[in-house]
């Protein structure tokens, strides 16, 4: 990044260059798996950018993408799915 900055690259097209190259290595994280469904969920993709940039790569190439709608993809979602656990442990106990 010092060098693009120092080479007078632009701010924006650094940023974009970094959000298309971690879109691509999610990618090829998914083309590592046998299941063509991808869960998208996380406080990095509170991001639109990214997020609307790795769905894109997914989609195009037939992944099913799936991504937080009614919950939160950061630390309020961690704590419903923490809750959720805890509540089918007690539901065995019972």
């Amino acid at each position: 990044i010092k060098d693009a900055i120092n080479n007078g690259i632009e701010t924006s097209c650094i940023a974009a260059g970094f959000h298309e190259a971690v879109a691509g290595m999610i990618l090829e994280a998914a083309r590592g798996c046998k299941s063509r469904n991808v869960v998208l969920s996380g406080g990095v993709f509170m991001n639109r950018i990214l997020l609307d940039r790795s769905m894109e790569l997914l989609e195009n190439e037939g992944y099913h993408v799936y991504i937080n709608s009614q919950v939160p993809p950061n630390d309020g979602g961690i704590a419903l799915g923490q809750l959720w656990l805890v509540a089918k442990e007690w539901e065995l106990c019972v």
